[in-house]
């Protein structure tokens, strides 16, 4: 009996030893000695703070300056010119606007009655019965002086520069040249002097006239002409004639 006593007293020893060595063991809290909940870890690459820049009102341009045309005009073109004889050539143009635009409505557009005093310069080519049955035998310099008046429509911009849309006018110009015919088996050389008085009427229109676009744009050129050539009895009489180019 007492034997089993022991053996039992045994058994309990041996339990007990077990639930100690498989007890949890007791880990220190990772905050300890710190209030609250843990603080969550710093973000990493965060964008930096963006500070507003102030922006500055535009700047105030002021009421709208009178609308003045342009001081200076000029066109490029090529001519034809014929009856008896003809001719082809180039022509240039430069003058100076004189005259006062008059604001019609309240989008700025302007117009007004225009005197473009100015210089014409050219060169062609001479054909017909002066060349004794050659073609474009001569050459033809010439230069001189010219009048153009027109009534003149356009839009002007804040700064009062005038964006020109139509301008129909009228011309008058008189002009010396020089005509040089050089020898060929068809053609015996000569060169002589004329003069060319001549009548215009034509139309400068901007392309975009049309658009509300402020850049001046292309602006075309577009006459007939009838002139009077003379001092020679080569090329002495009457021609009529057409001209389109580009101005500015």
């Amino acid at each position: 009996m007492r034997s089993l006593v022991l053996v039992v007293m045994a058994l309990a020893t041996a339990a007990f030893a077990q639930v100690d060595e498989y007890a949890t063991p007791d880990f220190p809290h990772a905050d300890a000695g710190v209030d609250g909940p843990p603080s969550p870890p710093p973000l990493v690459d965060s964008p930096p703070a963006i500070t507003p820049t102030p922006t500055t009102p535009p700047a105030d341009k002021g009421p709208p300056k009178e609308p003045h045309w342009n001081r200076l005009t000029g066109s490029g073109i090529g001519l034809i010119s014929g009856w008896k004889n003809y001719s082809v050539g180039l022509e240039f143009f430069l003058g100076v606007n004189f005259g006062t635009p008059t604001i019609d409505g309240p989008k700025r557009e302007v117009s007004g009655v225009l005197f473009v005093p100015g210089l014409e310069v050219s060169w062609g080519r001479l054909s017909g019965p002066v060349c004794n049955g050659s073609e474009l035998c001569g050459q033809q310099w010439g230069g001189g002086l010219a009048l153009r008046v027109g009534h003149m429509t356009g839009r002007a911009r804040h700064d009062g520069t005038v964006r020109m849309n139509r301008f129909i006018f009228g011309e008058v110009s008189a002009s010396g040249a020089s005509v040089n015919v050089p020898p060929a088996p068809l053609t015996q050389g000569a060169r002589w002097g004329e003069g060319v008085f001549r009548l215009r009427g034509g139309v400068q229109l901007n392309a975009s006239s049309l658009s509300n676009v402020e850049s001046n744009g292309v602006i075309l050129h577009l006459t007939g002409h009838i002139e009077y050539v003379a001092f020679h009895l080569a090329t002495q009489g009457v021609q009529v004639g057409a001209a389109f180019g580009l101005a500015f």
